[in-house]
């Protein structure tokens, strides 16, 4: 199951949306409510293909970048320092490409 769900979260980062639409419209719609409600197995099915259908609607991507958010560990101070110095004279666009990079390094971790 686990393994599933790594594989769902693979194909949300690497395909594209028409894949992932494709791949929706296979996999078994989820029913309503059928009223066994003391049949176990039925019941963590129904709950494993629930959050396939939620990882491949992108529905679980706001708490990834939530979890992202929470914990960048990127020093802002560096970067407007950096950025008032190079502000300061001409715009020369080796450094902004620099201080882009910069960036893009500090938030990749």
């Amino acid at each position: 199951y686990l393994v599933a769900l790594q594989i769902c979260f693979d194909l949300m980062e690497v395909q594209d949306n028409s894949f992932v639409r494709d791949l929706l419209k296979v996999i078994p719609a989820l029913e309503g409510e059928e009223g066994e409600a003391d049949a176990d197995a039925p019941n963590e099915a129904r709950q494993r293909l629930e959050m396939i259908h939620q990882i491949l609607n992108g529905k679980t991507q706001a708490v990834y970048l939530d979890f992202l958010n929470q914990f960048n560990k990127t020093d802002l101070l560096i970067l407007k320092n950096v950025k008032s110095v190079l502000t300061g004279g001409r715009r020369n666009s080796v450094l902004h490409n620099a201080t882009i990079m910069m960036h893009a390094y500090m938030q990749s971790g």
